[in-house]
């Protein structure tokens, strides 16, 4: 339920001038259209929330001075997962009242849902300062701790918030997620169970099933969690992403490449979804594919693993040579041990060289004056005429026989 600040009521008093009983009746017409609205009609939920969230705005408006004006409005953006503007709302509610421990805590849980980790552990803090110690603030501190690593300490205020109120489907998840990433699948499972038991539209506990299914290679199982995760929320980004997961451990690629399109659709920041499709493409050979699906991952995380490799090649198989000798030069300075990408900056940065000298003496040659070509003239060599004596003929043969007598 959302709270309504004590500002409120002059504007529900506005909306309930019909709100006296009906003659001869007892019961009073309900203050705000929750459930009917003006002709007796049952009210969407997406009515009620534009009923409910109008009567906030106007509180702001009028009461712009209020902190609890701001702080309920935010808390109906924190609910809406609208954390943009449960963070503008709360901070100026901060503002004007800076020493209430709640606003710290709505705060931390705002930073918490955007992935702001750091920034929620200080709010977080402040709110603990100021000795805040509703069950709520105690799931955050677990749900922040867990984030940290923080086990022990986690479980200690995650404890805490269950005397308080021990039917929180939050922190059995919480704690569930402890044991699992401490190796207790068990103790996980269990406390994902009891989750679902007490909220079936959690529908993290889905996706969080799903991985413990992937890493125990059961994927049929896995996708069973997504599809009924799903029909909870079909919007849920996560929940594709896992799916695309256990597709890809059975060999259904196409399947797989479908399933992480829907998860980056849904959610263009989950990087990880798009980087695993640009494996499958880059596996196929479809390089342009698979260039485009790692740029996309550089938007978000450019300092992922690998992906500076994987991205060179594409680079290289695609015709563009010195982009990808600058992807694999990061990778090389990120991580000096990366032999692949060492390798192929060597290899890569000799071609660009040995071209590059090329053209050089190329250029230097075009300035030279053209070589005038002379006709090559054969000389043979020359031959020993023979040295023959002529043959003797008639009286000299016979004077010459006498003489040698």
């Amino acid at each position: 339920m959302i709270r309504i600040a004590p500002a409120l009521v002059l504007i529900l008093l506005a909306v309930c001038v019909a709100c006296t009983p009906r003659p001869g009746t007892d019961t009073a017409i309900p203050p705000l259209p929750v459930s009917f609205n003006g002709v007796g009609s049952p009210v969407s939920g997406k009515e009620q929330a534009v009923s409910v969230f109008t009567v906030l705005t106007d509180a702001v408006g009028d009461y712009p001075r209020s902190p609890e004006a701001w702080y309920q409005r935010a808390d109906y953006h924190l609910k809406t997962n609208n954390g943009s503007a449960a963070l503008n709302d709360i901070d100026r509610a901060i503002r004007l009242d800076p020493n209430n421990s709640l606003y710290h805590s709505l705060r931390a849980s705002a930073y918490q849902k955007k992935g702001a980790f750091e920034l929620a552990w200080e709010s977080a803090r402040q709110a603990e300062k100021l000795n805040d110690q509703t069950p709520e603030f105690f799931r955050l501190m677990g749900g922040l701790l867990q984030a940290r690593k923080e086990y022990a300490k986690a479980n200690q205020y995650l404890d805490k918030a269950l005397e308080i109120n021990p039917s929180d489907a939050e922190v059995y998840y919480f704690k569930a997620k402890i044991a699992a990433e401490t190796g207790d699948t068990a103790r996980a499972l269990q406390g994902y169970e009891i989750t679902l038991q007490q909220r079936p539209d959690y529908v993290e506990t889905y996706n969080r099933l799903a991985e413990i299914a992937n890493a125990s290679q059961l994927s049929e199982l896995a996708l069973d969690y997504v599809r009924a995760g799903l029909r909870r929320d079909s919007t849920n980004a996560r929940l594709y992403y896992n799916g695309g997961n256990a597709h890809k451990a059975v060999s259904r690629l196409d399947s797989a490449k479908r399933w992480y399109a829907k998860a980056v659709a849904r959610q263009p920041s989950l990087y990880i979804a798009n980087f695993q499709a640009g494996l499958l493409y880059f596996a196929e050979k479809n390089y342009p594919e698979a260039r485009h699906r790692f740029e996309e991952v550089r938007r978000f995380r450019p300092q992922l693993r690998r992906l500076n490799y994987y991205l060179g090649l594409c680079y290289v198989y695609t015709g563009r040579e010195r982009e990808a000798l600058a992807q694999f030069d990061t990778a090389r300075r990120a991580d000096p041990s990366d032999s692949k990408s060492v390798e192929q900056y060597q290899k890569l940065n000799w071609l660009l060289v040995t071209r590059r000298n090329r053209r050089r003496q190329d250029s230097l040659n075009a300035l030279l004056p053209p070589v005038r070509r002379v006709p090559q003239l054969i000389f043979e060599p020359l031959r020993p005429l023979p040295l023959k004596a002529p043959p003797l003929r008639g009286p000299e043969i016979r004077k010459d026989t006498a003489q040698n007598r």
